[in-house]
């Protein structure tokens, strides 16, 4: 679905980023459940989303997405199916094999909070460049504004002389 609503040419709102990050948290979710619930070291990657939210969305939206996390882990420590290897559960294995998805989940997550929060960071300097390029532009222009209205003034100050001398030099031109 993301991979559609990219194609489109409008741009991602805070609802639906927020929106986003909640489907992923309710997948995860999901996957932890037939996976040994709050048992798979994989539980604690409810935090990346949650550190993407909180790097990139005003604060209710991560306040929200925060609920949905610790709810989904609260459920997953009541409700959830055991992993089993071979129908049996083998206690040193399982030990291995979480100990190895605890470093392995926390080296993905360490990847991906880099990687994104690194590139919303980017984007955000960005806009701050154009916005700062955009003041410069107004500034420019305003001083520009400002030199013209001077110089109409001081076009319409020696104009008024200069047209009252013209009148006059006529006048004597004529009488003289």
């Amino acid at each position: 679905l993301t991979a559609l609503r990219l194609r489109l040419h409008w741009p991602v709102t805070e609802l639906e980023f927020a929106v986003q990050l909640g489907l992923d948290l309710l997948l995860h979710s999901l996957l932890l459940y037939y996976t040994g619930g709050s048992t798979n070291p994989f539980v604690a990657y409810y935090l990346v989303p949650l550190t993407i939210a909180a790097a990139t969305l005003p604060w209710t939206y991560p306040v929200v997405l925060s609920g949905l996390a610790l709810s989904g882990y609260t459920v997953l420590l009541i409700w959830y199916r055991p992993l089993e290897i071979n129908g049996d559960q083998h206690d040193q294995l399982l030990i291995s094999m979480h100990l190895f998805g605890m470093w392995l989940n926390f080296a993905l997550s360490a990847v991906f909070i880099t990687f994104f929060v690194s590139r919303m960071a980017q984007a955000v300097r960005d806009q701050e460049e154009d916005q700062a390029g955009h003041r410069e532009e107004l500034l420019r222009d305003q001083q520009l504004m400002a030199v013209a209205a001077q110089a109409a003034g001081a076009a319409h100050e020696l104009g008024t002389p200069l047209s009252t001398m013209s009148v006059l030099l006529r006048e004597l031109q004529q009488e003289y």
